[in-house]
């Protein structure tokens, strides 16, 4: 399934074209019908003959002040009708669009020219022409083209094969076990309660399916809706509304985020890779203020540049962005910046919840450049030696890769023997340990042995709990006791109870034997047998009382 969406400057014939598509107007509100202009998002549906199934379609207001609606409908398309009147040729916010589609990675453009019958055939060819030569400035060389009259059935037609005819040639999406969608209508429908309806982008849903809003917020699906079609269940990339159960209707805004799995935990920090818009003239400076647009989200952030001042060129970089609220998004999540009503830059995010001290430094610069560059197995290397210790679930999310893909890039890691693979078969969990980090752990383990023995050389051993924490400080518990118990395995060390010990301590110290025989031989020759600990050092005290040779009045 696809989804499709327009863009182009007002008053272009952007509802038209998809009125007269889809049998479907997609201006829902009275305010449009009253001022004839889309001002929110609207949507409608065509069936793909090739494929059978419907294709959804966003259409977008072109208006200057709309820009932020148009964001939030474009970001989950999989090909854009780019929309020029004949009459006008290219205006504001046709550059503005393209450059938003642009950024965004949107992969294929139709280029259509609107309004022939209204036009002189000058007219036409120029604005043809200008189009063209636009899209080429913006890397979309290959675009088709179609010049039609919107109201002329035989123009529409050959619109629709070629949208069908493009839409076969893209590329399969990425299948993912994880559904998700953000939403971009919330509303209340009586006898059902709270409805949402966003793009599908992932994965499956299933009515009588637990969703998350947000990735905490517990709720199950009542009911599923996709084309004015009732169904059981939904596959990505489709329109979909969620009727949802315990989530009230001021609970829920435009831009939330629907997934079927828990996220334990939300972030306001984001990593991301931009590039400045081709129009954007000024700079962006470090430390300012801007709009970041992820899925059908409005967020305003704090723009960190690490090293730099300020942006002013049009290479890509690596940003940090720290966000008024906590929010739930996704690695690869396309982003646009926006600032005083302008699209000044646009990337995807590399990463989230990281910190600014990680950020800046230069392990974690080699691990976004190796992510960027699509080098999977270098990048899951970096991001282990970084957490030190992690577990295979957090890395697969961290990388946003098919399971077996990551499986096979770690298998060669551990023939290298950079990494240690660890299968935990009580939890099933799989944890990932970076070598360095780990025979670092065990010296560590091995010195803090040493220097207990040489301060308390009667003790038997350490407290395992006591060690623990030591070793591994701010470690959640599970994982901590789950680390020690694999490093426990080296043969140096000596279990026993809950006390280790290394195997090769000899237990005492010189001046501490010949103290502890004297004090037998005075038991056991009955010459003092009520000792004065006072006199006494307390480690042989305890090493007496623990061996049931003395005990304590």
């Amino acid at each position: 399934m696809n989804v499709i969406g327009t863009a182009g400057h007002v008053d272009h014939g952007k509802s038209t074209i998809i009125k007269n598509l889809t049998s479907i107007d997609p201006d829902r509100l009275k305010e449009e019908k009253e001022r004839e202009m889309t001002i929110d998002l609207g949507f409608a549906w065509l069936n793909n003959p090739n494929t059978n199934e419907p294709v959804g379609i966003i259409d977008v207001p072109g208006h200057e002040d709309l820009v932020d609606n148009m964001l939030k409908g474009v970001f989950a398309i999989d090909l854009a009708l780019l929309v020029v009147a004949a009459t006008e040729s290219i205006k504001q916010q046709t550059i503005e669009h393209l450059e938003i589609l642009k950024l965004l990675n949107i992969p294929r453009i139709i280029l259509i020219v609107t309004k022939k019958d209204l036009a002189s055939e000058e007219m036409k060819n120029k604005t043809l022409s200008d189009a063209k030569n636009l899209l080429k400035d913006y890397e979309y060389d290959e675009s088709k083209n179609i010049v039609v009259d919107s109201t002329n059935t035989k123009d529409i037609n050959k619109l629709k094969n070629l949208i069908f005819s493009e839409l076969n040639e893209l590329a399969s999406p990425k299948i993912s076990s994880n559904a998700r969608m953000y939403t971009d209508r919330v509303f209340h429908k009586k006898g059902y309660g709270t409805i949402v309806t966003g793009t599908l982008l992932e994965g499956k849903l299933e009515t009588g399916q637990d969703v998350y809003l947000n990735g905490i917020t517990k709720s199950r699906i009542r009911g599923l809706q996709t084309y004015d079609q009732n169904v059981n269940t939904a596959n990505a990339k489709t329109r979909l509304a969620i009727n949802l159960t315990n989530i009230d209707k001021n609970s829920i805004s435009k831009g939330d985020h629907i997934t079927s799995e828990l996220i334990p935990e939300l972030n306001n920090s984001f990593d991301a890779i931009i590039k400045l818009s081709k129009s954007f003239k000024k700079s962006i400076k470090h430390n300012s203020t801007i709009q970041a647009f992820i899925g059908s989200r409005q967020i305003n952030c704090r723009l960190i540049l690490g090293n730099l001042k300020e942006i002013n060129d049009h290479t890509s970089h690596y940003v940090h962005l720290r966000s008024d609220k906590k929010i739930s998004c996704k690695v690869n999540d396309p982003i646009i910046l926006r600032s005083s009503g302008e699209t000044i830059a646009g990337g995807e995010i590399l990463n989230t919840g990281s910190s600014l001290k990680l950020f800046k430094s230069s392990i974690y610069k080699e691990y976004l450049n190796a992510f960027s560059e699509n080098d999977i197995q270098n990048a899951a290397g970096k991001l282990i030696s970084i957490n030190k210790v992690i577990t295979l679930d957090k890395l697969k999310t961290q990388l946003n890769q098919n399971i077996e893909e990551i499986k096979n890039n770690l298998l060669n890691l551990q023939k290298r023997k950079t990494i240690i693979i660890i299968k935990n078969n009580a939890n099933k969990d799989i944890q990932l340990i970076d070598v360095k980090w780990w025979l670092k752990k065990s010296k560590e383990m091995i010195k803090i042995l040493q220097n207990f023995h040489n301060n308390f050389p009667l003790r038997d051993g350490i407290n395992k709990k006591e060690l623990i924490q030591k070793l591994f400080p701010g470690y959640e518990t599970r994982t901590a006791r789950n680390l020690f118990n694999i490093l426990g395995q080296n043969p140096k060390f000596n279990h026993k109870s809950d006390l280790i010990a290394l195997n090769e301590n000899n237990n005492t110290r010189s001046e501490h034997t010949e103290e502890i025989s004297r004090i037998i031989k005075s038991i056991n020759n009955n010459i003092n047998p009520l000792i004065q600990t006072g006199e006494i050092d307390k480690e042989v005290i305890s090493y007496l009382i623990n061996k049931s040779i003395i005990i304590r009045l």
